[in-house]
């Protein structure tokens, strides 16, 4: 599995997600608040990626379904300051990428990859 393309970009992803929010982030964000197309593009993702995963923590499964987060998490990072100036935007991004990152939580422990 691991040496999988998808399963490789799925983790390269979430460990993204995983560095750039501190510790202790609520996976918590308002979609109203988000305003770039590339925020809404991942929020959007995410839902999608959310309803495919459901409950299933099989490995194998939630690859599938959220290598289809890779590319919004790839444009978010390209397009969209993380670190906005603004606070409260700055929350919300850290937030919507907390999400992500616990959107995995339940199937692998994700710290442990060296890839």
């Amino acid at each position: 599995m691991i040496g999988r393309p998808d399963f490789r970009r799925v983790a390269e992803a979430l460990q993204r997600t995983r560095r750039i929010t501190p510790p202790g982030t609520a996976a918590a964000y308002d979609p109203a608040a988000l305003t770039e197309p590339a925020e809404i593009a991942l929020h959007e993702a995410l839902t999608v990626v959310r309803h495919h995963v459901g409950d299933d923590t099989d490995l194998e499964h939630f690859t599938e379904s959220a290598d289809d987060l890779t590319g919004p998490v790839a444009l978010f990072f390209e397009q969209v300051r993380v670190m906005a100036d603004d606070p409260a935007e700055r929350s919300n991004r850290l937030g919507l990428l907390a999400a992500v990152a616990a959107l995995g939580e339940p199937v692998l422990y994700w710290d442990q990859l060296h890839l």
